[in-house]
């Protein structure tokens, strides 16, 4: 869940190591994450957890059935990270672009929802 946590801060911008993420919003960011698997999990309940900026969804952390890529036949347990980039944004095709050029997006099951990647 740590990792977990670190790559949310990460594509808010956050550093957790630099002291730039501030106490309250890890410790709330933390929390829901802790309460998601241990309220979910051992009853495999779906949910979803959506961080919005400046009034719009950014990254959603949803039960891995959400997402027909990740989705397992038994419905198993897991998280899964949906983030947009919708192209109707100029700044969005720019952070799409530059989240493709991370090494980590590698590790990412791309697809696209209704022409939006």
């Amino acid at each position: 869940m740590k990792r977990l946590l670190l790559f949310i801060c990460s594509i808010l911008g956050f550093s957790c190591s630099g002291g730039a993420l501030k106490g309250d919003l890890k410790a709330r960011i933390e929390t829901t994450l802790h309460d998601a698997l241990t309220q979910f999990k051992p009853s495999n309940h779906a949910f979803l957890l959506t961080v919005y900026h400046t009034n719009s969804a950014i990254v959603q952390v949803v039960h891995r059935s959400f997402i027909e890529q990740t989705s397992q036949v038994n419905d198993e347990f897991g998280f899964a990270i949906n983030i947009t980039f919708d192209p109707t944004f100029t700044d969005e095709i720019q952070n799409h672009k530059r989240f493709k050029d991370l090494a980590i997006s590698k590790l990412f099951v791309h697809y696209n929802w209704d022409g939006i990647p």
